[in-house]
């Protein structure tokens, strides 16, 4: 008689940031702004931050796996307005197997005048 194994598939959880909804999509520049973002998959520790167009690694504040805020950053004011960014919430997940970067989906952010 012999004994057969059970074989299970194991698989690494989606740990790929999701954003649902921004507390607000636009503002006018040289106005402190802080935006809530509702999603899901975020991280504390300095794993979860923002890039804003060019500007990457924004901190964030942490409240829980789904939900999170940021600064919006200032550009420069030789910029024109209304100048519209992409947004997206990076996850580093500084695995020991394969550390990479996750993007969330992207969002829509305007600045304006």
């Amino acid at each position: 008689m012999s004994k057969k194994c059970n074989k299970y598939k194991s698989f690494y959880p989606d740990l790929t940031p999701v954003v649902y909804s921004f507390s607000t999509y636009s503002s006018s520049r040289n106005t402190y702004t802080v935006v809530n973002v509702i999603g899901k998959n975020f991280l504390p520790d300095g794993t979860t931050a923002i890039q804003f167009g060019s500007y990457t690694n924004i901190p964030i504040i942490y409240y829980s796996s789904f939900n999170i805020s940021f600064v919006v950053p200032t550009p420069p004011s030789a910029n024109t307005y209304p100048e519209t960014y992409t947004v997206y919430v990076t996850l580093n997940t500084n695995s020991n197997f394969s550390p990479f970067l996750l993007y969330s989906n992207p969002v829509t952010y305007t600045i304006t005048s």
